[in-house]
């Protein structure tokens, strides 16, 4: 019977070579094990970045629905107001044109009246 040939550690070839192995199978799944975990916290990273983005999305456009709407409501009270203005000015208006239609009327009666009392 033949043994293998030991080495200075008292080991035999064998025994080292085995060793020598099993450590670099458990590199490689180790290396495979941590790939796959790296790519497992990427996806989620990944899924939480999109859920935020999403929510960022969603936010943006109810708040910007919110600025129209709000805009709508400004420029409402502002074409009130003015419409209100301009009806205050024509009714003003229309008081003046009043006032120099009935003086206009006066001065006219009075020039008719002064005519009528020099013709005489």
């Amino acid at each position: 019977m033949e043994t293998a040939p030991a080495t200075t550690t008292g080991l035999p070839l064998s025994a080292i070579l085995a060793i020598f192995f099993s450590f670099i199978i458990g590199i490689v799944f180790g290396g495979m094990a941590l790939f796959v975990f790296r790519g497992f916290i990427m996806n989620r990273q990944l899924r939480i970045a999109q859920r935020k983005a999403t929510k960022m999305l969603a936010d943006s456009k109810l708040e910007a629905k919110d600025v129209l709407v709000e805009a709508k409501r400004e420029a409402d009270k502002t074409r009130n107001s003015a419409e209100t203005e301009l009806k205050e000015r024509r009714s003003e208006l229309a008081k003046q044109e009043n006032r120099v239609i009935q003086k206009q009327r006066r001065w006219t009666a009075s020039w008719k009246t002064l005519n009528s009392v020099n013709s005489l």
